[in-house]
């Protein structure tokens, strides 16, 4: 006697035959592109080296907390200017070393409560701070200088946008709009590189016989924030419609099986 066509399917096999098919296909899809390996991501290496070259370089002079050897010029009538200065490196050095956290893949893949976490330290304890007290040092600076300094217009723009685009990014986040998070926070992560070469330009031309130190700082000022938010909307095009940091493989042909 043969089963009725009725009898041939139950439905309640449905959900574990489609369990079973979107597992086949979930490791069809890993064996045909494979994670990338750390190596495979060469940028990261040089960029943690770079940001602690450069943290390395910038704390010389205030390790041991002495006012005598900080790098700029302290206004004596404002007792408080040192405590601004180490605190704007302090929360520097934080927003810095959390950002290369926030956009290691392996991070935000495997940990992503490390992920978490570091990007709350990027923003509240990191951009968010570095940019308001670099307004207020900068302020004072053009206050003792007598006027507005060469660069300072440019300054006053990066640490506004870098505030205002931080937020903006973390609001995305806590609204889970995770591709303007993406966009909003790599715009970020550009800004808060933007210091990383400034002041070692500054150094070696100022060493320049006959050099125009006014516009040496006129370029320090507004190219960095241009140039850096230029490579940043260049990367979000390249990696439209990918998860942050992937990039475009090509898929080998999989043998279909008889």
């Amino acid at each position: 006697m043969t089963q009725s066509p009725e009898k041939a399917f139950d439905v309640h096999d449905a959900p574990d035959e489609m369990t079973e098919l979107d597992r086949r296909l979930t490791e069809r899809a890993r064996r045909i592109s494979p994670k990338p390996r750390w190596w495979r991501r060469p940028w990261m290496i040089p960029l943690v080296i770079l940001v602690g070259v450069f943290l390395t370089y910038i704390w010389g002079p205030y390790i041991r907390l002495d006012p005598s050897t900080a790098t700029v010029n302290l206004v004596r009538t404002i007792p408080w200017h040192y405590a601004l200065v180490v605190t704007h490196i302090v929360t520097a050095s934080v927003a810095m070393a959390t950002a290369c956290l926030q956009v290691w893949p392996m991070i935000r893949r495997r940990y992503p409560a490390v992920h978490r976490i570091s990007g709350r330290l990027f923003v509240f304890a990191g951009a968010v701070p570095t940019s308001i007290v670099a307004i207020v040092l900068m302020r004072i600076r053009n206050d003792r200088d007598g006027g507005v300094q060469p660069g300072s217009s440019g300054l006053y723009i990066t640490a506004a946008l870098w505030l205002v685009i931080t937020l903006v990014g973390y609001r995305m986040g806590r609204k889970h709009r995770w591709a303007e998070h993406r966009r909003w926070m790599t715009y970020s992560f550009a800004l808060s590189l933007t210091n990383i070469y400034s002041r070692p330009i500054a150094i070696y031309v100022s060493g320049i016989p006959g050099a125009n130190m006014n516009l040496c700082f006129e370029l320090i000022g507004w190219l960095p924030f241009i140039v850096h938010l230029g490579i940043a909307q260049w990367w979000l095009d390249r990696t439209s419609g990918l998860p942050w940091g992937g990039r475009r493989r090509t898929r080998r042909a999989v043998p279909s099986r008889s």
